[in-house]
């Protein structure tokens, strides 16, 4: 069955539809469909789309938190093919939307580790996830958070991403380095990273977003 140009059918539904949304982790190629891959590794997605509509108010992250999910997206982040790290990044990141007590526990399983890993090895899309990820769990941390986040050596990586990535990638970057930003005593630590001069270039070069 042939799929419609631009992308796989989740992509043409949000096509035009609100802010940039980090890149589909289905790596569209316009006609050709997604490789099938384990449940496992691709159960993240949907637990990704039940926690988007929380974040439209119908209340489901609570909900995928209390049943268990964060201990085993962290496990997926750990040991999964490509797709599943990206699907789980994502998962992770809308999970700890607007709640600092699920950032919290997000951040108590483990999440932050691999999610700095696949920021330094993974592929193009991956990293953009990533970043994008560290970026929400930093939007709702307090300053002691953002101090784990930062010893696990996330700047180097975002600062390398906002250099080298795709425009995805070095918006998910800045994204990530304007919350960890937030408080005064990580902007010396940003700045010392060489995050300036990447960041202008970017507001030269990019879009109004």
């Amino acid at each position: 069955r042939r799929r419609r140009p631009g992308g796989c059918r989740g992509c043409a539904r949000r096509a035009g539809q609100g802010p940039p949304r980090p890149p589909c982790a289905h790596r569209c190629r316009g006609a050709a469909a997604p490789r099938r891959i384990p449940a496992r590794h691709g159960g993240a997605g949907p637990i990704h789309g039940r926690a988007r509509r929380a974040r439209d108010g119908r209340g489901f992250a609570q909900t995928i938190v209390d049943a268990g999910a964060v201990p085993a997206l962290v496990e997926l982040l750990l040991s999964g093919v490509s797709l599943g790290k990206s699907n789980a990044a994502r998962a992770l990141a809308w999970l700890s939307e607007e709640s600092v007590q699920r950032t919290q526990f997000i951040v108590d399983a483990g999440a932050v580790p691999p999610l700095v890993a696949l920021l330094r090895l993974a592929d193009a899309v991956s990293k953009s996830l990533a970043a994008y990820a560290c970026g929400e769990v930093a939007s709702q941390a307090a300053w002691m958070l953002c101090a784990l986040i930062i010893s696990e050596g996330v700047l180097l990586p975002l600062v390398e991403l906002l250099r080298t990535g795709t425009y995805a990638g070095k918006s998910s970057a800045a994204y990530a380095l304007a919350e960890l930003a937030a408080d005064p005593k990580t902007s010396t630590l940003i700045m010392n990273e060489g995050a300036l001069p990447p960041l202008v270039a970017l507001l030269r070069a990019g879009t109004e977003e």
